[in-house]
């Protein structure tokens, strides 16, 4: 950017303030939702630096798609355009805010380096761009036609979302931005521009988008982003791109650099559009822009306007004339494939007689350029189609155009030079300054549309109802637990599918009655519908299991909602995946532990499916970008056997004995080694002949589950192959294990008593500080076999006596420790909060004397000796938090003697103080007489004397 154009700049500033004044850039508050990105849930973890999402996601920016930008500018009309749709993580982008705000309300930070321009180029001094950039600020378009309005009047460092779609575990954000930029000028480094012919092309200058805590402008000032191309949460959304950056002037370059036609760019008012600013790029039709019925952009929206660098110096030369150019419209089609707009421009067209100008900020005579409007306006300098979607007056008609042609909503202009007539190199198809046969053709692949782009210049983009194409819908077809068509019942042992005829898979086609006694099922999942060499994922759920219940996995197994094709939020459980055959179709059989149906609960009976289809396609950065379909119609299976309930383990009926100090106990369980734990809970039978294991497992913690009761009767059943894994099964009195076996009925109360020795035995080597904690847990089986395994309960099993000392006694404090025995379990720091010692004093000590002493956190504890304590053998035991009972210890030869603070002059008062106060009144008293009677004599002698 020059002086120049700077100040223009600074002149349209002021034009701006007017504008937002007057409230043509007022920041509106919405509510509007982009897709379903308004039903955000908790989204504290937008502002943390964790790259992956709640839902799994990367949270790492990637670029889907670029639509369009200014690859080709000059040093005096240096401006960034740009269109993009990035992927981020669901969720972490919200449009919902205000205008004018910081890019970080939105979750979506952008910024670029205003100088960045000059950098990395030969000859050049480093450049540092933590310290030389801008942000851009937000401006909001999905709140409906203020914001359309708002952004064709937008003329600063913003940018806008135009679409938000939610696909799978991703968002994909479709963004337009425009900003100033700085690119050098031939007159501040002329040896820069010297030794290139056509233009300096230098790679494009950074655009960094941040999510997460990046997009805190306070805790992340600028100053500390300068490695952002490492930062897991930033995208250089122009990395390894490249931009021809042509001279802002010529008088002193020998080459031919100069003499190349340019595409002005448009910025502030320059050229005068409808909107009097930047109408042109990233217009948004959707709601209807000035008195324009939505899809429709006005007249006066786009323009083309061609200079040539050379003509300031030699005006009559033709080959500086830049008079002529062509132009079409192109659109995106299908994601990927950039065609001609067929009710627009099906072939290119031909602009002529534009008034020749030169190189400046703006080119002089901007207002010349060709607009869309009506051909009576401005002759053949006018950008009018002979397609049905421009209309007389000039204005274009987007959603015909989209309509008729089945386009995705995103349309560009491009352009390209031609050559005068009379110029000598008329016969050169220099790209530059000539290309030759300019224009994009229907026949074209892709790579030829590509190339001819290569050679263009976008100068207007619009949008309407743009949408990011999403693969097809598969759809199920069949799940049986065989390799052949379920239409067939037989192959339906165990299940029965959804009636063919429901149009949404919804209907429930009632019971098939099955003999079949399998314990499991192993559904086959076949589909069609696919798109060779993508992926079908397929999800379940089972909508009676009740709205707590979940997957080993956490997800919630009440999940879909009929008619919802696009909630990836609740979708269910992930079933399996699998890739689309050559024909379209598709399998897959489930195989972990959730998605084999255990046949034991009949709350499981019923499962559905549904299933999307994934495009692997690579985006702009070689990224797989896994853009998804919506969801097939949901497939209804209902499973048909005999079911028993889990059983419970309850927690509040495992009984721990504990040692004792009553009567003949001295620290000692009542049985000893034999006195037993009582254990119970429920277990139920559908069929009867069902049976009970019980097993339990020590553990080194609680775990959290101390004191909390299994689940509800409505709770998950597990199958379960491999029951060591439960610990050890739990031997009873007499050796006999603690089985159960109940005929029919449910919640059926089962009990066990185990003797404190099997804890002993399982308690692991080494013993010392290890926990007495252990897990337990019920399985029971039906008469097949099936098994049904309670939640784990884990309970503390302490019944080890804890040891007590008195290591002091003397005339102020006993004292002393509370200790573990190290052949025990028991740790030690487990025991101590809430212990108390029991005191026994000699016979005779006041009663004042204190019976208890708390024990502290490193496991001491002391007790006041009072006054009047009796000599003698002062006893102590400890009750631990779990009220095991230490044995009695003895503190033999206790002989206190008078408490120092008891004796005169030391605070205290008792008899000898009070004796030796008296007998220090007595002497007082003595001493005063005796002085009054000597003093008389003195005195009676001294008078006779004079």
């Amino acid at each position: 950017m020059n002086r120049v154009k700077l100040f223009a700049r600074l002149a349209s500033l002021l034009a701006v303030v007017a504008l937002v004044v007057s409230g043509a850039l007022v920041a509106v508050k919405t509510t509007v939702s982009a897709d379903d990105s308004s039903s955000r849930g908790d989204t504290s973890w937008r502002l943390t630096n964790a790259v992956t999402a709640p839902n799994g996601a990367s949270r790492k920016p990637v670029l889907f798609q670029l639509l369009a930008n200014n690859d080709k500018v000059d040093t005096y009309n240096d401006e960034i355009r740009l269109d993009a749709v990035i992927r981020v993580a669901h969720g972490e982008v919200n449009p919902n805010v205000g205008s004018n705000t910081e890019s970080s309300a939105t979750g979506l930070r952008i910024v670029y380096d205003y100088v960045n321009a000059r950098s990395n180029n030969s000859g050049d001094a480093a450049h540092d761009f933590s310290t030389n950039n801008n942000p851009f600020r937000y401006l909001n378009t999905i709140d409906g036609a203020s914001g359309a309005d708002n952004w064709a009047h937008n003329q600063d460092q913003y940018y806008t979302i135009h679409k938000i779609v939610h696909s799978g575990l991703y968002d994909y954000v479709t963004i337009s931005l425009e900003a100033d930029i700085d690119y050098i000028n031939q007159d501040q480094q002329a040896s820069w521009w010297n030794h290139t012919a056509e233009g300096r092309v230098m790679p494009t200058p950074p655009i960094y988008v941040m999510v997460g805590a990046y997009t805190n402008r306070s805790t992340y000032p600028m100053s500390n982003l300068s490695d952002l191309n490492n930062n897991p949460l930033a995208t250089d959304l122009m990395a390894g791109r490249q931009t021809t950056v042509f001279p802002g002037m010529c008088n002193d370059i020998s080459k031919e650099s100069c003499d190349i036609p340019l595409s002005f760019i448009g910025w502030d008012a320059n050229p005068t559009l409808w909107s009097n600013r930047q109408a042109n790029w990233g217009l948004v039709t959707d709601y209807g822009l000035n008195g324009q019925p939505s899809g429709v952009a006005p007249a006066n929206s786009f323009f083309v306007r061609m200079y040539n660098g050379k003509y300031s110096q030699d005006t009559r030369n033709p080959c500086y004339q830049a008079t002529s150019f062509k132009y079409q419209w192109i659109a995106l089609k299908n994601n990927s494939n950039w065609v001609p707009v067929d009710a627009l421009t099906p072939t290119v067209q031909q602009v002529d007689n534009q008034p020749a100008t030169g190189i400046g900020a703006p080119p002089g005579n901007v207002n010349a350029a060709a607009f869309n409007r009506s051909k009576s306006q401005s002759g053949d300098n006018t950008l009018y189609a002979p397609g049905d979607a421009q209309n007389t007056d000039g204005s274009i008609d987007f959603a015909k155009a989209k309509s008729e042609q089945g386009l995705d909503g995103y349309f560009k202009l491009v352009t390209w030079p031609v050559m005068n007539p009379s110029c000598s190199m008329i016969n050169t198809t220099d790209p530059y300054r000539n290309p030759a046969n300019p224009g994009i053709t229907d026949t074209m692949t892709q790579s030829e549309v590509k190339e001819q782009l290569k050679n263009a210049w976008t100068i207007d983009t619009a949008f309407y109802k743009y949408d990011v194409v999403r693969p097809k819908v598969p759809t199920i077809t069949s799940v049986s637990n065989t390799n052949t068509d379920s239409s067939d019942p037989a192959n339906n042992i165990g299940f029965s599918a959804m009636s063919s005829s429901d149009p949404d898979g919804q209907t429930d086609d009632g019971d098939f009655k099955s003999n079949s006694r399998s314990s499991a099922t192993k559904p086959i999942i076949k589909g069609a519908g696919g798109t060779a060499g993508q992926k079908i994922s397929v999800y379940e759920d089972v909508p009676k299991a009740g709205a707590t219940a979940t997957f080993s996995d956490g997800t919630s197994k009440k999940v879909i909602v009929k008619g919802v094709t696009d909630d990836y939020e609740n979708m269910g459980h992930l079933v399996g995946t699998a890739d689309v055959n050559a024909d379209g179709t598709w399998q897959l059989q489930a195989s972990s532990a959730d998605d084999i149906v255990d046949l034991t609960n009949p709350k499981e009976r019923e499962r559905r499916y549904h299933a999307y289809q994934t495009d692997p396609t690579e985006g702009e950065n070689g990224i797989a970008m896994n853009l998804t379909s919506f969801f097939s119609p949901v497939y209804v299976v209902n499973f048909k056997a005999a079911a028993d309930k889990a059983p419970t383990v309850d927690p509040d009926k495992i009984v721990v004995p504990h040692t004792q100090q009553s009567g003949s106990l001295d620290g000692e369980l009542t049985n000893g080694n034999s006195t037993t734990v009582s254990i119970g809970g429920t277990m139920s039978s559908s069929e009867g002949e069902s049976t009970m294991k019980l097993y339990a497992k020590h553990v080194t913690s609680p775990s959290g589950t101390s004191g909390t009761k299994s689940k509800s009767a409505s709770s998950s059943v597990a199958t379960r192959d491999d029951e060591s894994a439960l610990g050890n099964e739990i031997v009873g009195i007499d050796s006999a294990k603690c089985e159960q076996s109940i005929g029919v009925g449910n919640d059926q109360n089962w009990s066990c008593s185990v003797p404190v020795q099997w804890f002993i035995d399982n308690t692991p080597s080494p013993v010392a500080d290890s926990g007495c904690y252990f897990k337990f847990v019920a399985v029971t089986a039906n008469k097949d076999g099936v098994t049904a395994e309670s939640d784990p309960v884990t309970k503390t099993v302490d019944f080890y006596a804890p040891v007590v000392s008195i290591t002091s006694a003397d005339n102020n404090y006993v004292k002393g420790k509370v200790a573990v025995d190290p052949s025990t379990p028991v740790i030690l720091s487990t025991i101590l909060p809430g212990a108390t010692v029991h005191l026994t004093w000699p016979e005779g000590t006041p009663s004042s004397a204190p019976t208890t002493a708390t024990v502290d956190s490193d496991g001491n504890w002391q007790a006041k000796v009072v006054y009047g304590s009796k000599p003698g053998d002062i006893k102590a035991y400890v009750v631990d938090k779990e009220t095991n009972a230490s044995k009695n210890v003895v503190y033999k030869g206790f002989n206190p003697t008078p408490p120092t603070d008891k004796l005169p002059f030391t605070g205290g008062f008792s008899s000898w103080a009070l004796l030796l106060t008296l007998l220090a009144v007595v002497i007082a008293v003595t001493t005063y007489v005796v002085f009054r009677k000597t003093h008389s004599r003195l005195t009676h002698k001294g008078v006779h004397a004079k």
